[in-house]
This record gives structure tokens, sequence and C-alpha cells, in this order.
């Protein structure tokens, strides 16, 4: 079992810790002057969280990376929710954590002057599966093994589901709101009209089988059946098929949308 010396080894830094405020809250601090320091100012950053037992006994438990760097990747597992990644892996913090472990975060932040043919090589990038499959840490499901899910592409996947926001109901679409979501149109989505609305709205969908209406400001509509095999968590998954050619020629790769989920499977484009 991968442990501190290797990620030392591999000129991983710490830069941080995870701390327990109670059963359901955890904060985690980064030492931002270090991380600034180390990374040169990169945001695309390979990390991993390391327990500590009361022995000095270290284990590696979790290997990421992210292009957003640390800090705000870190404020999504804090949070816990989005994707079922971000709850999974802060319910495995909180676990330990109860158990009196510390949680230690080390990064090894990208090299910008690693080139090959003129090309910038993301070495986050390209180490994160090898070590996945060398180390086996336990709170990686797919242990090096290819990523299949939607839900595991971290850094596809925003924080989606707004917290605390009031929203207006489009009076003339919408009487009653259950909830609302960013669907953020990264290559997967906005290639093939995936959307992962995430835990924190599922209750606001039906069950499998049921039609889902996706309708954009000018009144386009596109359907999709509600999927709850996709994902491991059974959280609604929908792929509006038709909908990918639309979405090209009136948005750009990377843009956020809000999603208003009305009554009757109806999602609005706002």
């Amino acid at each position: 079992m991968a442990d501190i010396q290797d990620l030392i080894e591999l000129n991983f830094i710490e830069i941080g810790e995870c701390e327990l405020i109670n059963s359901d809250t955890i904060e985690i601090s980064i030492n931002s002057q270090m991380y600034n320091t180390k990374n040169m100012g990169s945001r695309n950053v390979l990390y991993a969280f390391v327990s500590i037992s009361d022995r000095l006994e270290s284990s590696v438990k979790y290997i990421g990376k992210t292009t957003k760097g640390i800090e705000t990747r870190m404020s999504q597992y804090k949070l816990g929710y989005g994707n079922s990644t971000n709850n999974r892996i802060k319910r495995s913090i909180i676990d330990l954590l109860e158990k009196n472990q510390s949680i230690k975060i080390f990064i090894l932040a990208d090299i910008p002057a690693l080139q090959w043919g003129g090309y910038n090589l993301n070495l986050p990038a390209g180490l994160e599966d090898s070590l996945i499959y060398s180390f086996k840490p336990d709170w990686n499901n797919t242990h090096g093994i290819p990523k299949t899910t939607l839900e595991d592409f971290e850094d596809e996947i925003e924080i989606d589901n707004l917290i605390n926001q009031t929203i207006s109901p489009n009076t003339k679409n919408c009487n009653s709101i259950c909830g609302a979501f960013n669907w953020k149109l990264g290559e997967t989505y906005y290639n093939q009209s995936f959307m992962n609305p995430g835990v924190g709205v599922d209750h606001c969908f039906g069950q499998i089988g049921e039609i889902v209406t996706l309708i954009f400001p000018d009144g386009t509509q596109f359907q999709s059946p509600i999927n709850r095999t996709a994902n491991n968590n059974r959280t609604v998954r929908l792929h509006f098929i038709q909908a990918v050619e639309y979405l090209q020629n009136h948005y750009n790769l990377g843009d956020i949308l809000m999603i208003q989920i009305c009554p009757n499977n109806q999602l609005f484009v706002l």
C-alpha cells in the first residue's frame, strides 16, 4: 500500500489538511503561499489525500487531478454537492476523521516547461491513471481502469446544484420550481448532450423511463427518457440525443446554462 514516502519520492509536497467540524461538515485548509510558490501559478494539478493514523502510519487514499486549481477543487469536496464523487470522498474523509485519523493533502504541480514537439505535456493527466493503477488507493473506484461513467469526469462536472439561491419562476411556463442546477457544456456534454442534474435535485425527477422535456428560450424542445442505471448512485442521467446540433449552433464549448426544474418533468433553460 502506498504511503507518504512514495509520494515524496515523486516530488509531491504537502500543502493542506482536512479538519472535522461536525458529523456533516469538514474544513479543508490550503497553505496558499506554499501552493502558489511550488506550482508556479499553474491550475493544472495532480493531488492526493493521505491518511495518517495515531501510530503515524500513512496511506494514500485517493488520487485525482484538476485543471481549476487545488483550492477550487477542495471547495467542491468541502461542500460535498454536485456529482457523486464529491459526496463520496467527503463522506470517506469524515469517516476517517471521526476515527481520529488525520487527512493530509499533497500535490504534484504541472511543469509548464515540459514539452514534446512544441506541445505542452499535461504531466498530472499522464500520471493519474498510472499512479492509481500502481497505488490502488481505497477511494479510487477505478483503480486505474479507464473511466466509463460521466460521474467520474471530475473536471467536466461542475458543482451543479444551486444552494440557497432564489430563482423567480418563469410565470409563463412554470408555476412552481422544484429546483435548479447548472449544466456546464464540457466536451462530453457539448458533443453528446448528456446531462447529470446531480444528487441535490434528484428528488425532482421521476422514475426510469419517464420522459423529460428540455425547453430552450426560443421554444425549441428536446426529450430524453430518465436513466437511473448509468450512475452508480442511481441518480438521474439524461441524454438529449437530438439536441447536439442545436447546442453547437447556439452555444459555445464551456458555456454554463442555468436549468430550472418545473412540474411534469420540464426543464427550462434560462
